[in-house]
């Protein structure tokens, strides 16, 4: 009995015989070439290709489920149906990542200062689709690969969006993670077969680069030094107007006190002046009067020896009047 489930349309990947993903527009077709689907159950599709014919499927090659009225094998048993319900754009956008990796980048982080962005190119790296977090906690769509090591996953938003909890968790664990339309994955990829192109990340992380951090830290330390270094000047202002203070009322009272002794010195120099012009008053008056008893006793003794010469001329007079006297006799 068949299982009638949901079918995936328009697949341009498969899987062939040797579990190697096969692109249906450069696979030949072949009447019994074999090709699975991407689910655990590898339900059997077939490779579709345009006829030609004007009027008549003007699609481009794709894998197609085989449908109910095809669902009986030559052996007699039945067929199931793909039970997954992945839409055709989400299950392509996922194989055109594989399929075109090394031809597309993506942003992860913008700064919301500079405008610098931290750009993942994927060339030289590998895709695997529909793998498992090491956990075992999520499954991403896709997960790029560089060198054997993890880089980031990649997710294909077609009808809901990644949680913010599985964006933190994925990058928590060391990876990047991207989240792309699948429309846009379709168009950008299939416009541009050859040429690199830029996907839009719907998960970029708006923040500040290290350098605009440290940037900003060092402005930061800068404004608090330049802080710091004002409210340091100023207490040395203050420090220096305090002692300027001090020293001026010193100044003023060294001053009032050598004003002091300059008034008391010239108070002293006024009264031994004066002492002095006393003494030389005394002094003047004690030769004025010393002259004057010099000059009395010289006249004095002038009327002394004018006496006395008078008496010397009367003597000698008395002398010659005796000797003239005597003479005679």
């Amino acid at each position: 009995m068949a299982i009638v489930c949901f079918m995936r349309a328009n697949m341009q990947y498969a899987l062939d015989t040797n579990g190697t993903w096969a692109n249906a527009k450069l696979t030949e077709y072949k009447k019994h070439s074999r090709f699975f689907c991407g689910c655990a159950e590898r339900h059997p599709v077939k490779l579709v290709k345009p006829s030609g014919v004007l009027g008549k499927r003007p699609f481009s090659d794709y894998f197609a489920h085989i449908t109910r009225s095809e669902q009986d094998t030559p052996d007699g048993l039945a067929v199931s149906s793909c039970g997954c319900s992945e839409s055709a754009d989400h299950f392509n956008a996922k194989h055109k990542l594989r399929d075109m990796v090394g031809r597309y980048a993506f942003t992860t982080f913008r700064c919301i200062t500079c405008h610098k962005r931290r750009v993942i190119y994927s060339r030289g790296c590998e895709v695997i689709v529909e793998k498992a977090s090491k956990d075992g906690r999520w499954r991403y769509d896709c997960l790029l690969r560089s060198g054997g090591k993890d880089v980031a996953a990649l997710e294909v938003l077609h009808s809901h969006k990644v949680s913010g909890e599985k964006a933190s968790s994925v990058r928590d664990s060391g990876l990047e993670i991207a989240e792309f339309r699948a429309e846009d994955i379709l168009r950008v990829l299939t416009d541009s077969p050859t040429k690199s192109v830029h996907l839009d990340n719907l998960l970029v992380q708006l923040g500040k680069c290290r350098s605009c951090v440290v940037k900003e830290d060092l402005e930061w330390m800068r404004t608090c030094w330049r802080k710091e270094y004002r409210e340091v000047l100023d207490q040395e202002y203050d420090i220096i107007d305090y002692y300027r203070d001090v020293e001026y009322k010193q100044l003023l009272a060294a001053r009032e006190k050598a004003v002091s002794e300059l008034e008391a010195l010239e108070t002293g120099r006024s009264l031994v002046e004066q002492g002095m012009m006393w003494l030389r008053d005394c002094h003047l008056e004690e030769l004025q009067e010393l002259r004057e008893q010099e000059a009395n006793e010289v006249v004095h003794y002038m009327n002394i020896d004018a006496r006395n010469s008078k008496m010397l001329i009367r003597k000698k007079h008395t002398a010659e009047n005796f000797l003239s006297h005597f003479k005679r006799i």
